[in-house]
């Protein structure tokens, strides 16, 4: 395992390589800069700001430059946030948006493990239509149209839950409901698909022959093998989650990493939007290793020697 560890750790390096520079050169080419905004400075003021951040350099020299304190670890200060550093301001919001990932899996899971499984035990009846079309409407609302509609509903329209902000239970339920319910209904999906195949097997007839009461049936003899899907799934879910936030922590106005990014990118702010575009993409591939690790225990055809 160590062996394979290691070469993901190498193939990483190119990987973040070229992520770090096509990033670096995209945001340059953009129109605008970090200093261009609504209320217009003097040219002496923005010279002056421009000579503090280096940008009056050659685009080679800065990238040069970038790379290098990269390399040492620093990502540099942000560019609208006076005496902040962006991996200062990136450790203040990750764990935000860490939470609301887990939360959003914990229900995805929660949602999908049942709605599967109920669906599977009656296949092709209306309970089964019933329980998939419910979880079908993750797939087919996406997060930015149903946040909107769950906001106008319950925390308009009912006043049960907060509109906005971070830190309350009020606060959760509808953000955590519109980041998750598109994993729940890949989770259903993946959990009926793999009940079925294990309650057609010759065993859970025999169980049920015998007399086996159908709860211990689904709870005891099917439940490991027809999730084994669905436990694959979990790791790459849980990186897709924390890093496609940008829209859900928008909506919701959640001090997490997205809207973070969202608003580096509207600020134009380079080396915000270079630290997070990075530490997204570190994320992403801890989390896709991690799956990968998962599924060779889980899997016995296979081995850390094909990785």
């Amino acid at each position: 395992m160590w062996s394979f560890l290691l070469k993901r750790f190498l193939h990483a390096i190119p990987v973040l390589f070229v992520v770090a520079t096509i990033t670096f050169f995209l945001i340059r080419a953009a129109p605008g800069g970090p200093f261009s905004s609504e209320k217009v400075l003097p040219p002496e003021a923005i010279a002056s700001l421009n000579s503090y951040y280096g940008l009056e350099k050659p685009i080679y020299k800065q990238y040069y430059e970038y790379m290098f304190s990269l390399l040492k670890g620093d990502m540099g200060p942000s560019f609208q946030y006076t005496n902040r550093t962006v991996a200062g301001m990136i450790m203040e919001a990750f764990p935000v948006s860490l939470e609301l990932g887990f939360m959003a899996m914990g229900f995805a899971l929660t949602l999908g493990v049942c709605m599967g499984v109920f669906a599977a035990t009656k296949p092709n009846s209306m309970r089964d239509y019933m329980s998939m079309s419910f979880v079908m409407i993750g797939i087919c609302v996406p997060p930015f149209v149903l946040g909107p509609i769950l906001i106008w509903f319950f925390a308009i329209k009912l006043e049960w839950f907060n509109v906005s902000g971070w830190g309350s239970f009020r606060d959760c339920i509808l953000p955590v409901i519109t980041l998750g319910a598109i994993y729940a209904a890949n989770i259903a999906r993946l959990g009926r698909a793999g009940m079925l195949e294990v309650l057609s097997q010759d065993y859970i007839r025999t169980a049920r022959a015998k007399g086996v009461p159908e709860i211990l049936v689904i709870v005891k003899h099917s439940l490991r093998g027809g999730l084994l899907s669905v436990v694959s799934y979990i790791a790459p879910a849980i990186a897709g989650i924390i890093t496609g936030a940008f829209v859900v922590e928008t909506i919701f106005q959640i001090p997490g990493l997205g809207r973070l990014f969202v608003l580096a990118a509207f600020n134009r702010d380079y080396t915000m939007i270079m630290g997070t575009v990075i530490f997204y993409a570190v994320m992403v591939i801890i989390f896709n290793t991690i799956a990968d690790v998962i599924q060779i225990v889980l899997n016995p055809k296979r081995s850390f020697d094909e990785g």
